[in-house]
């Protein structure tokens, strides 16, 4: 659901793609 994914994005360690390293990343 939409409401977990904005729950994570919001976490502090979630500022940066893990794979490209682009700030502010959407998992989409």
């Amino acid at each position: 659901p939409q409401e977990r994914l904005d729950n994570l994005m919001r976490q502090a360690g979630n500022k940066f793609c893990a794979d490209c390293g682009s700030s502010e990343p959407k998992w989409v």
